[in-house]
């Protein structure tokens, strides 16, 4: 079992984000079995970068810590910081930057390795949308969401700063992902996936764009994590309608014996039908001895399969027209928040903030008929009942492991199965 490392308390959102995405930066090794990197995080209020090491054995991974190694203070904010990434640490380059994101704007870091100081070198006026920022897999771009709007924020050796509109639509942004090579950026918009694909970043108002759709998709897309080179895989939520069981069917959460039978309605025991009614209620029966309302049996929801519930969908876009691979529905997941796709193994790991579980999927390729397929573990990743995951990402070049982060709530409530209604959390 990896060790843990206590990062303190936090006030972190509730739901639509992954704590760890983009968090993590590769520093150097000190020997062939321990990796060193550096953690950037957010408490909610002060952004801090924690060094971590990552020690293996060819069978288990371990990460630590040393007294040394304490965390170091990035920078204080006003106001709730919703959540932080930083770009990749390149060859040749003399720092990365760190993107936090507040309610109204976002505000980009540099920093150099080693030094504590950094420098604002961007803030950007946005309208706060959860999992609103993406950094480009190895160049200085910063693709940033608006709730109705797509920009890129692409910086140069001299850090300055070029905005470059993207995407306008007249429906809200959920969440975005670089593909793997770099050349193209998946936004979903509520149940759709549009694909910006460049021939070369260095003009970078010129792209082209298709876009996905799914008949048999209703929920909109939360997650979205890259796959191949340039295709993707997305989690999608459980429409509300899909689980109330609200359809021309399933009007009611109760049964009713006989609806055109005659009820009791009032002291003046006026009948009246059901169907005559221009106002049905549910009234005492007459000649029977209890309320009907005690007797009423619920409504068995026929959920329909497999949109009425949350789906694992991948997503090939190699060609020149995205189309589905395959899809899985989750059971037993209403929403998710965090979605993992490890390279290695071709793994898939699900999870929401408001479950103790993690669902594991692998991406599997008939040899025989070539057809692609999820096929789920036979074992959820159970975790410790009273913590929930806060964020989920893989650690590079280890192919059996991934980090976790888990945050138990110093609310009771947040522990059944209806959490408060405020947005924030005291982890």
């Amino acid at each position: 079992m990896a060790a843990k490392v206590e990062l303190g308390s936090c006030n972190f959102l509730r739901s639509n984000v992954n704590y760890l995405h983009q968090s993590l930066q590769i520093y150097g090794q000190k020997d062939p079995n321990v990796q060193q990197y550096r953690l950037v995080w957010t408490d909610g209020q002060s952004v801090w970068i924690l060094p971590v090491n990552f020690q293996s054995n060819g069978k288990e991974t371990s990460c630590t810590t040393t007294s040394a190694q304490e965390p170091s203070l990035v920078g204080e904010f006003d106001g709730f910081v919703f959540g932080v990434s930083c770009s990749a640490l390149t060859w040749g380059s003399n720092g990365y930057f760190i993107s936090v994101i507040l309610k109204e704007k976002v505000v980009v870091l540099f920093r150099q390795p080693e030094k504590t100081v950094v420098k604002v070198v961007k803030e950007y006026p946005t309208v706060f949308v959860p999992q609103c920022c993406e950094w480009h897999p190895y160049h200085p771009i910063l693709a940033v969401l608006c709730k109705t709007s797509a920009m890129l924020l692409c910086f140069s050796e001299e850090l300055d700063c070029i905005v470059v509109p993207v995407q306008a639509s007249d429906r809200i942004l959920q969440t975005c992902s670089w593909s793997n090579d770099g050349r193209s950026l998946a936004v979903a918009v509520e149940e759709s996936l549009c694909i910006f694909t460049w021939t070369e970043l260095r003009e970078p108002k010129q792209f082209s764009f298709v876009q996905w759709n799914s008949l048999e998709l209703t929920g909109k897309i939360k997650c979205i994590v890259t796959w191949q080179s340039s295709s993707f895989i997305v989690a999608t939520e459980l429409p509300l309608d899909k689980l109330c069981g609200i359809n021309k069917t399933e009007r009611d959460f109760f049964e009713v014996e006989n609806e055109s039978q005659t009820y009791q309605s009032g002291p003046d025991s006026f009948d009246k039908s059901l169907d005559d009614a221009e106002h049905p209620v549910l009234l005492q029966k007459k000649n029977h001895e209890l309320p009907s309302m005690l007797k009423l049996k619920p409504r068995k929801l026929e959920l329909e399969q497999p949109v009425a519930l949350a789906q694992v969908i991948a997503i090939c876009c190699e060609g020149p027209k995205p189309y589905e691979m395959c899809r899985t529905s989750i059971q037993g997941l209403i929403s998710p928040d965090l979605l993992l796709f490890q390279p290695l193994t071709k793994s898939v790991v699900v999870g929401s903030h408001c479950c103790s579980k993690l669902h594991h999927y692998s991406l599997h390729t008939s040899t025989l008929t070539g057809k692609t397929e999820f096929q789920a573990q036979k074992e959820v990743i159970e975790l410790d009942p009273n913590y929930k995951p806060k964020g989920i990402c893989t650690i590079p070049g280890d192919g059996q492991s991934f980090l976790c982060l888990l945050g138990k709530s110093k609310e009771p409530a947040n522990l059944t199965a209806f959490p408060p209604s405020t947005n924030t959390d005291q982890i």
